[in-house]
């Protein structure tokens, strides 16, 4: 949430690109993301158009260009403004996040605070601007369900869908409320305006959506729900890749972001101590330094020829590329209820690419290693606990592992966890 100051405002209007796909009802999503980085955004989006929504996309542009039957408003996510705004703005955060700390019952008083906050970022501003200038200048676009990605996006969300009496839905990807409680700034700073935001605006939901059941009890818990919160997991489309048995040196493989929260020093450390034939190869984008701060690890451990650090790949080149590798590594500490209940994008890529799992002791993704015997459950998060999983492993029994992530993929796909998000829209959205 940094800024970046000019000598004046600086002017913005988001971009309204048309698509020639129509559609009897109209469906805004709204995500302050790079839409063609979002796989779960690109999922919902498909579905809809496929079930004959007319789908406006209200994100940010990136590298890939967006597909061409979206309709699509881009937005800036510019802090650049004048210095006299930008001060105020500062005091309109200060206020909320003050009232916020509060946490007074009064919903009117919660409400208020998020708004102070979020009206109060240049960016967020801005774009809650634009989101409702394009929908008020174009009525042919009138939502019939808008879906806000996360709780910073509910702000124009609600304000969209409570001004055309349109369905309202909230996608929850993570307990937000629990991502950091160990770091005494975030709970200081911004755990007070996730609470606001959420007590206020997942109140107004028609429907909150979350990726695992160990949050959906909790957000259904803790939070005034009208119905209690749906589980929508972070299922890939299905794809039926080849089996590909063990031929070599094991190749035991992390894709995803690389950044110290995911501990792959863990895994790295574990490489000097296991002693089969085994490559680990961490691919992704680097949080910072992190993925040279790993191969210099690696490097002064003496195991740089074990550890491959890989840059990212085309999203669309990513589960073939992982098809290559043998087990899909996802091993890192628990500490919060967001990590205790984590069921990743990649947790079911890799069972998608037929890999076998190497995962922690968390209780979603234990369940379902277990459910359909994909792979080892690593009961410490040490490097030593990590190097013996690795050791106890035979080709046989990787090859198993590998057969039966292939089957598990055809029932975890996105054919058919669309349901989830089509059934709700049947229960909340007037007809067609």
């Amino acid at each position: 949430m940094t800024e970046k100051h000019a000598s004046g405002p600086t002017a913005f209007r988001a971009r309204l690109r048309r698509s020639s796909a129509g559609g009897a009802r109209t469906a805004w999503l709204i995500s302050y993301s790079v839409a063609t980085d979002e796989p779960r955004l690109i999922r919902k989006v498909q579905t809809l158009l496929q079930a004959g929504w007319r789908v406006v996309v209200c994100a940010y542009e990136g590298e890939r260009p967006v597909p061409a039957d979206w309709t699509f408003v881009s937005l800036a996510n510019s802090s650049a403004t004048g210095r006299w705004t930008a001060r105020r703005m500062e005091w309109q955060r200060r206020v909320g996040t003050h009232l916020a700390r509060l946490d007074l019952p009064a919903d009117a008083l919660k409400g208020l605070a998020t708004q102070l906050i979020s009206s109060g970022l240049p960016n967020w501003h801005r774009d809650h601007r634009e989101i409702l200038r394009i929908a008020s200048e174009n009525p042919d676009l009138k939502p019939d369900v808008v879906i806000a990605h996360n709780y910073y996006t509910c702000p124009p969300g609600w304000d969209l869908a409570r001004h055309h009496g349109a369905a309202f839905l909230i996608d929850s990807q993570e307990y937000m409320l629990g991502v950091m409680p160990d770091s005494p700034r975030w709970v200081r700073e911004q755990r007070p305006f996730i609470k606001a935001a959420q007590d206020y605006y997942f109140a107004r939901a028609d429907q909150v959506f979350t990726v695992s059941q160990g949050i959906a009890d909790r957000l259904t818990a803790e939070q005034r729900l009208k119905r209690p919160a749906k589980v929508m997991r972070n299922v890939p489309p299905y794809a039926p890749y080849p089996f590909r048995p063990v031929s070599g040196a094991r190749k035991l493989l992390y894709h995803g972001l690389i950044d110290p929260a995911r501990d792959l020093d863990l895994a790295v450390r574990a490489a000097a101590l296991w002693t089969s034939a085994t490559k680990l190869i961490i691919r992704g984008p680097s949080e910072g330094d992190t993925a040279g701060q790993l191969a210099a690890l690696a490097a002064e451990l003496g195991v740089a020829g074990k550890v491959a650090i890989e840059p990212a790949v085309p999203f669309a080149e990513m589960l073939a590329r992982a098809n290559g590798a043998d087990i899909g590594y996802f091993v890192y500490r628990d500490g919060s209820p967001q990590r205790r209940f984590v069921l990743p994008n990649k947790f079911f890529e890799y069972q998608m690419a037929g890999l076998a799992l190497m995962i922690s002791d968390l209780p979603e993704m234990a369940a379902l290693t277990l459910r359909y015997d994909t792979g080892v459950i690593v009961g410490e998060v040490t490097p030593e606990a990590i190097a013996r999983a690795v050791d106890s492993l035979t080709d046989d029994q990787i090859n198993t592992c590998k057969a039966n992530a292939l089957k598990a993929a055809q029932s975890l796909c996105w054919e058919k966890e669309q349901g989830v998000l089509l059934e709700t829209l049947d229960e909340v959205c007037r007809p067609a």
